[in-house]
């Protein structure tokens, strides 16, 4: 492997929302001092915090089951590999699709804990690839609503 990148979603917000935050924050407002404001005090991050509301769902969003059921999905977590086989470039896809964006976060830990727990995982600490047979474990993922598409695409 010569690099490996991670992309995250941003609890919902596109990558540039978290740009203009970080943008806000080195300014100051992520401040959890108060401040002197029109004769009043002020705590930056507060204000930081009730402005940004109204872009970010409530925790209770998060936890709440989910709104619609497969297969109207609303969630998809994708990872991609580039490289080359035989010589030739390919890219590989894995999607999981949910209707609930947490549940694969702590569906799939839990589920490798349970595997540990009966063996079928070795003691040890190891890359999940290694150790983890990905059709029965995707399977126990599907028996929880947390769907997995592959794509193969390779150049000519």
């Amino acid at each position: 492997m010569r690099e490996c990148f991670f992309k995250i979603n941003y609890w919902g917000m596109a990558k540039e929302t978290v740009d203009k935050m970080r943008v806000l924050a080195d300014f100051g407002f992520a401040g959890e001092e108060p401040v002197e404001v029109n004769g009043g005090p002020v705590v930056p991050r507060d204000l930081l915090v009730a402005l940004m509301s109204q872009y970010v769902p409530p925790i209770t969003d998060f936890l709440a089951p989910p709104r619609t059921k497969p297969p109207a999905w609303v969630k998809e977590i994708v990872t991609e590999v580039r490289g080359r086989k035989d010589g030739k470039q390919v890219v590989y896809r894995v999607g999981t699709l949910t209707c609930k964006g947490a549940l694969p976060t702590g569906v799939a830990p839990a589920r490798a804990a349970i595997w540990l727990a009966e063996g079928r995982i070795p003691p040890g600490v190891y890359p999940p690839e290694v150790v983890i047979d990905p059709l029965p474990f995707f399977k126990e993922l599907e028996e929880r609503e947390i769907y997995t598409q592959v794509g193969v695409t390779e150049f000519l």
